[in-house]
């Protein structure tokens, strides 16, 4: 999970980095590089980062069973008296 997580925050980066002036070749040397110096490792991994990347790759199984039956019923009597 940590080196998806980089790989997530370095592509969204070079995204970022290839659409300057509208467009530019995109050199990952140089989307570390400026990262690195604008927020050090949190550039590329922070707590939060990991936790939804953890959550996003949770097994399906265990997952949507738990959301279904533990996170959505705390708002349904909200909803319901709003319907």
């Amino acid at each position: 999970n940590i080196v998806a997580i980089t790989q997530q925050a370095l592509w969204g980066r070079a995204l970022d980095y290839g659409a300057v002036e509208g467009g530019r070749t995109i050199r990952y040397a140089s989307v570390v590089r400026e990262g690195l110096q604008a927020e050090g490792a949190s550039a590329f991994f922070t707590v939060p980062k990991w936790f939804s990347r953890v959550l996003m790759n949770a097994p399906i199984q265990g997952t949507l069973p738990w959301f279904y039956n533990s996170v959505l019923p705390i708002g349904e009597p909200a909803f319901m008296r709003g319907a």
